[in-house]
């Protein structure tokens, strides 16, 4: 372990989150820093689960329009620029190779593994002297709190070493943890049930399946359409049976949609104590019918299909205030049962996505919806799975060729299934660790960080085949040299802002230098009030 030398961030996670995070350290540091951004899954740097390619197909697009996923709120057309002028686009099939990437248009997910790894290695070329970046592999299993700082325990992947790293400041971009599907213990490595859609394996599966076979989505959502559009699109013309409790499915887009934060009342949320999760609910739904009437008295422009969302976006500068009254238990319960309804109201999907789908889902097609919860999957003698369903009034079975689940993610980090849980579960402020710990955190946006098999080098030697990041390795020789150690600095908590997937500074006396002299105009915001959220999860910052 080594404290000298420059001061150190810990990135935990190199998805969105934890790359997006290191790119604006990388850009606005003015003093002697390294960043070190640490991933358990070498293939899921700068991309997490969302955007890796192994794991999406070509035909998995963004939920939200191409003109939305720029990094930088300041440069809302970055991600365009790129994706149109920069992107090399070897290998990419003729349904995207030619196409000009427009606002409102749909874009490929696993091109964004591109832009993040690009805008990366052109912030670590661009930074100041003395800021450097290293990229390692490994997972953080532990952290802990002491007087200078927080030493995190990384291991070595693979291997059985293990390395401690003394940090000032660390931020989880681990994003939702993976939740074990309880109905499905039985059969979790059974041929027939997909675990990880987005996954090489899930994703050959999928295709794979006879197109007349008989399907089971366990899931309605986002990730439930990508793997129905998916098989629709590959030609499938057997049953697809597509199940949840809350029977929501997901709304289009209209195809001229553009972002946008309303002026609204704020939400008459309580300012006292808090009275329970049913007093809060209803509040709460009190104000969203207030809001909403003010959006279509106010705005009559608003088309119909976005003015929850339109609500949901203005309320967001609103709801952690209130929500951080609530105890954790009540949280986990709340997201437990409107969870679903949430990400209804607060974004949808472009035609893309839902077209193919929604017009199967019609009277007649093959896509049957069923409202319910799935009790139990079991195997059949003829290799089926069967799936026990509760509905509302009546129970059913489900026999299926190839059941897909998408369950989705676990908030709970307590039962996260994990080695790596301690580290977020005894050393972070959202769980035990030590008085103060919480002003050297920070939780940044959900990506993803599961384990894996790293292939069979040291993790903290520069990736293979990327010379754009050999500067990390450098950069970790430069970052022990004797530069006097500042303790002026404080860093501000990255959140995202504004076009939906860009972290900037928090509001407060705490605030980035501003930009190097002659670089492009991507001055980052003092303060931001209309956050949208990151794409396929939901960010939070710790408070201190």
């Amino acid at each position: 372990m080594d404290s000298t030398g420059p001061r150190r961030v810990v990135i935990v996670g190199a998805g969105l989150g934890g790359t997006a995070t290191a790119v604006r350290l990388l850009r606005f540091a003015r003093e002697p820093l390294q960043v070190v951004v640490v991933e358990r899954r070498p293939e899921y740097r700068s991309a997490g689960v969302a955007y890796h390619p192994a794991g999406n197909h070509w035909h998995h697009v963004f939920n939200i329009q191409a003109g939305r996923m720029s990094m930088f709120r300041e440069d809302v057309d970055d991600f365009l620029t790129w994706a149109n002028h920069e992107a090399d686009r070897t290998g990419w099939p003729p349904q995207w190779s030619g196409l000009t990437f427009t606002e409102s248009g749909p874009a490929p997910r696993r091109i964004y593994a591109g832009y993040l790894a690009a805008r990366l290695a052109e912030a670590a070329r661009e930074a100041f002297d003395g800021v450097t970046l290293l990229e390692a592999d490994g997972e953080v299993v532990d952290l802990t709190v002491v007087a200078d700082g927080v030493d995190v325990v990384v291991e070595d992947r693979p291997g059985p070493g293990r390395r401690v790293l003394r940090a000032d400041h660390v931020v989880l971009a681990t994003g939702l943890e993976e939740r074990g599907p309880p109905f499905a213990a039985g059969v979790r490595d059974h041929p027939a049930f997909v675990r990880h859609p987005y996954s090489e394996e899930g994703i050959e599966r999928i295709l794979g399946l006879r197109r007349d076979a008989v399907v089971a989505i366990v899931g309605t959502l986002l990730s439930a359409y990508d793997s129905a559009s998916l098989l629709l699109r590959n030609g499938h013309t057997g049953r697809i049976h597509m199940i949840s409790r809350s029977g929501l499915t997901l709304r289009t887009y209209p195809s001229d949609h553009r972002h946008q934060v309303l002026g609204l009342p704020d939400p008459r949320l309580p300012a006292g104590g808090y009275a329970g999760r049913d007093d809060l609910v209803r509040r709460l739904r009190d104000e969203w019918e207030r809001a909403c009437a003010a959006v279509a008295r106010e705005h009559p422009a608003v088309d119909p299909l976005v003015v929850t969302e339109r609500v949901a976006k203005s309320w967001e500068p609103h709801l952690p205030e209130a929500l951080a009254r609530v105890p954790s238990d009540d949280l986990r319960a709340l997201l437990d049962g409107y969870g679903s309804l949430l990400a209804t109201l607060r974004v949808g999907a472009v035609a893309y996505i839902t077209e193919l789908v929604d017009a199967a889902l019609a009277g007649g097609g093959p896509i049957a919806l069923t409202t319910g919860r799935v009790d139990g999957i079991t195997a059949t003698e003829t290799g089926t799975l069967r799936l026990s369903v509760s509905g509302p009034t009546s129970e059913r079975e489900i026999e299926a060729d190839l059941v897909i689940s998408n369950f989705g993610r676990e908030p709970d980090y307590g039962r996260a299934r994990r080695s790596g849980r301690t580290c977020c579960g005894r050393g972070s402020p959202h769980g035990t660790g030590a008085p103060g710990a919480a002003s050297r955190w920070t939780t940044a946006a959900p990506c993803s960080d599961r384990t894996a098999p790293a292939p069979a080098r040291s993790p903290w030697s520069a990736a293979p085949g990327r010379a754009t990041r050999s500067c990390a390795t450098a950069g970790w020789a430069r970052s022990r040299s004797t530069s006097p150690r500042s303790r002026t600095t404080r860093w501000a908590s990255p959140r995202p802002c504004c076009t939906g997937s860009n972290p900037t500074t928090t509001s407060g006396p705490v605030t980035w230098p501003w930009p190097r002299r002659g670089r492009p105009t991507r001055s980052p915001a003092r303060s931001c009030s209309t956050c949208t959220g990151w794409p396929r999860g939901a960010a939070a910052t710790a408070r201190s």
